[in-house]
């Protein structure tokens, strides 16, 4: 999963409802604000992270739609250290 990125999570979450309008819709957003995360211009923002995760059906997770700052933004889903 080194090399996932966020845009393919939006591309994966598409797939799963439909199409890119059908996550705009569910998120009261736009098609074309749908379209820049799904090509990477813009990031997904934090508050629709934990949607898009349920709206997937958990085929994709918070993890990967902000694989770059999850541990900041919601550290309670790290794993615990080990002894």
């Amino acid at each position: 999963m080194a090399n996932y990125n966020a845009s393919e999570a939006v591309v994966k979450i598409a797939q799963v409802v439909g199409s890119q309008a059908a996550i705009a819709r569910h998120l009261s957003v736009s098609a074309p604000t749908v379209n820049q995360w799904a090509k990477g211009a813009k990031p997904v923002p934090i508050r629709h992270c934990t949607k898009l995760e349920a709206l997937s059906g958990g085929a994709v997770t918070r993890h990967e739609l902000r694989p770059h700052d999850w541990r900041v933004i919601w550290p309670e889903l790290a794993e615990p250290a080990t002894a």
